[in-house]
């Protein structure tokens, strides 16, 4: 758009030698980048007291974009983007666009003969569509951080958690020779938990089992919610299994076999006794010939070499019961390297406690249907009876379970008293009355020099 030229401005000197200003106001339009049209007010009169502001609308060509929000500069009076052209003293134009017109406002700010500025009646702005913030984008209920990944946690599992930190502290390890010890922050075990109960159909019947149970925080919290019937804990390392006996030994006083009957959630209070089902095992599940009787696998499998993996794959492939599998590996490594006959369902983040590293928890479905038992599965397998818990519907059932579970299987579904007497003894015996480390001192002359 080319410019318009106003014509030439008639001057004539006063007595004192100064020009008087014309008597009507010009209005120039000089041309922008992009084909933007620029308004710039030039604006005197005889007398300073006295001045009077006309509003021109400005036609803009369609397709180009006003300028929003800035404002107007001209090549007769140069500024700094940001900054107002100056046209006279305390004077500027601003033109604004108006989202539903094609023509452009004007608005000049005037300055008053008190020295304040006011604004033409005129001149009406409409809000641009820069002032106007777009909503949010909702965060993911599982994203961590997010108001939205604030879970909520049973009475029962925030009870358990704050016996576990009065026994063994606040952090879990304590291992010398064992594999990586991961250990996650309720909150992310709690995602966990839901995320089994809405996507692997975990329930109050389901036989959960963490393989690299470390201290058995995630057992005692299945047991709690949703708890399930049986809860138990496999870990090679001797002095965390003890430690986990250590928090079972303090948790079974305030543990019950069964919840009161037609309790509702609403009744859960800090007083509420906890569930039972819960037991640990010292050991390499590499002895077991399957994951019998287990309904559910958590593992947090990250320190597991290769060849474990593959074996734990053959015993999850040939059991009777499982069905669902929590890995801290991806489907490339679980399903092709490792030989799961599983598909992949659902993943998400979890945070590590203590470290707040992140790390990826994935979801496994079986594909594969239970295999006939043979002979030779049948002499690893025996019948463990399942005895019906008060105020659960229920029954007393039996189940195949393999050998290398059998006892620690037993205790943990049956009464309370012999797997706290139980408890107590592997506390006593083996993790109070165990010596000290003794550090070997160096003669003082050593450091002398």
């Amino acid at each position: 758009m080319s410019a318009v030229h106003s014509p030439k401005r008639q001057t004539s000197k006063s007595p004192l030698g100064r020009r008087n200003a014309p008597e009507t106001n010009v209005l120039e339009l000089t041309p922008e980048r992009g084909s933007k049209t620029k308004a710039i007010q030039r604006t005197s009169s005889p007398s300073r007291n006295a001045r009077e502001l006309e509003i021109i609308p400005v036609k803009v060509e369609k397709g180009a974009t006003p300028t929003k929000g800035k404002l107007a500069r001209s090549y007769d009076a140069p500024s700094s983007p940001g900054k107002s052209p100056k046209t006279g003293r305390g004077r500027s134009a601003l033109v604004r666009s108006d989202s539903t017109d094609d023509e452009e406002k004007v608005q000049t700010p005037v300055t008053s003969p008190g020295g304040r500025k006011r604004i033409s009646d005129a001149a009406v702005v409409s809000p641009t569509p820069s002032t106007t913030k777009s909503p949010s984008k909702p965060k993911s209920p599982l994203a961590l951080h997010s108001n939205a990944s604030k879970v909520k946690i049973s009475p029962r599992v925030d009870k358990v958690y704050s016996i576990i930190r009065q026994c063994t502290g606040t952090l879990g390890g304590n291992g010398t020779t064992g594999a990586i010890y991961g250990e996650l922050t309720m909150g992310s075990m709690q995602k966990i938990i839901n995320l089994m109960i809405e996507k692997c159909e975990l329930n109050n019947q389901s036989r959960f089992i963490d393989v690299g149970s470390g201290l058995g925080k995630p057992n005692f919290h299945a047991a709690q919610d949703p708890q399930c019937r049986l809860s138990v804990g496999v870990e090679l390392e001797d002095i965390r299994w003890q430690l986990s006996m250590y928090n079972l030994k303090s948790t079974l006083p305030q543990t019950e076999r069964g919840k009161s009957v037609g309790e509702i959630l609403t009744t859960v209070d800090k007083d509420t006794p906890l569930l039972s089902g819960v037991n640990f095992m010292v050991g390499d599940i590499d002895d077991a010939a399957s994951t019998d009787p287990f309904t559910h696998i958590y593992m947090y499998d990250l320190g597991f070499p290769p060849p474990l993996q593959r074996n734990i794959a053959n015993k999850f492939n040939n059991s009777q019961y499982a069905q669902y599998l929590v890995s801290y590996r991806p489907p490339r490594r679980v399903i092709d390297e490792y030989g799961y006959d599983v598909e992949h369902i659902a993943q998400m983040t979890t945070s590590m406690h203590g470290s707040g590293e992140n790390h990826m928890a994935y979801f496994y479905k079986r594909k594969s249907l239970i295999p006939k038992l043979t002979a030779e599965m049948r002499s690893n397998l025996k019948k463990v009876t399942f005895p019906a818990r008060p105020g659960f519907d229920e029954k007393t059932t039996d189940i195949l379970c393999d050998l290398s579970f059998e006892s620690c299987v037993k205790m943990a579904v049956g009464d309370i008293e012999p797997l706290h007497k139980y408890a107590t003894k592997v506390v006593e015996t083996q993790l109070l009355s165990s010596d000290r480390p003794v550090r070997d001192r160096k003669p003082r002359r050593l450091f002398d020099t």
